[in-house]
């Protein structure tokens, strides 16, 4: 079987949960919507899954101006996040950041449900964060996300692992933005360029995994067994390594099911 574009997905708030597409717009960014917010504490610095796995559940929704949020619950807050909104600082690793504050509604929805006083936060899109020089070209830009605009991911890669695993997890654990089927097992460590349909990326740096894939989508549970499985045989000099930073070189619009052509180191 060929390569092919299996799954496209969004994380509109930083470690909320995933809206998967059937097709998306590639801007220099990434795709439109992706990690445009983001919880910070008192201090400005991003809240995660790392420290509060219960995120996962948290299903974020924007229309316009107009944020959804919706709780396991099931109670619902709406808001609005202007472009005319009071500004702040916010740090995401060792970025600073220009944001827009989301408003003492939502602040207070998710202080509740954290038990931690937090502020939710959008990206000025008149900021422009710049992707690590080591790794980027000048002018290369990211969201809230990580530290590069996408990540790719390979359905072969994770059946690799889900026999070294005695329970089989999902792709879902890696919280990429597009995932890839009809490849060999980790054959992305190699590839330098990727075209998808009209879109072209340069593959520019393995991911290295933290404790958020421990942290099951579905329940917000957290269990140590995947990263220590994958450390086992993935372990490198840049951390444990599944998938692949990708940054766009030729904008245009992805869909489901296109065919997916590499080059290789």
């Amino acid at each position: 079987m060929s390569a092919r574009l299996r799954e496209i997905v969004t994380y509109p708030m930083k470690s909320g949960a995933p809206r998967v597409l059937e097709e998306a717009r590639v801007t220099r960014l990434g795709l439109v919507g992706d990690r445009e917010l983001m919880l910070v504490d008192d201090d400005g610095v991003f809240v995660t899954q790392r420290e509060h796995p219960e995120l996962a559940l948290v299903v974020v929704l924007v229309v316009d101006d107009t944020v959804t949020v919706r709780f396991p619950s099931g109670d619902v807050v709406e808001h609005p996040i202007a472009l005319d909104a009071p500004t702040r600082e916010v740090r995401v690793w060792r970025s600073t950041c220009r944001a827009l504050d989301g408003g003492d509604a939502l602040a207070e929805a998710f202080s509740a449900y954290l038990k931690k006083r937090v502020r939710l936060v959008r990206l000025d899109p008149t900021f422009e964060r710049l992707v690590n020089e080591r790794y980027g070209r000048p002018g290369d830009i990211v969201s809230f996300a990580d530290g590069y605009p996408l990540l790719v991911v390979t359905t072969a890669s994770l059946e690799d692992l889900n026999r070294r695993l005695d329970q089989p997890v999902g792709i879902g654990r890696f919280r990429a933005n597009l995932v890839v089927e009809g490849t060999e097992p980790f054959e992305e460590d190699d590839w330098t360029t990727i075209e998808i349909g009209d879109t072209s990326f340069d593959v520019v740096k393995p991911c290295a995994r933290c404790v958020m894939v421990n942290v099951d989508p579905r329940t917000g549970e957290r269990s140590p067994e995947v990263l220590r499985a994958l450390a086992g045989y993935r372990d490198r000099p840049l951390g444990v390594i599944f998938g692949q930073n990708i940054i766009p070189r030729r904008l245009g619009t992805l869909r489901v099911g296109a065919s997916v052509s590499v080059t290789r180191s």
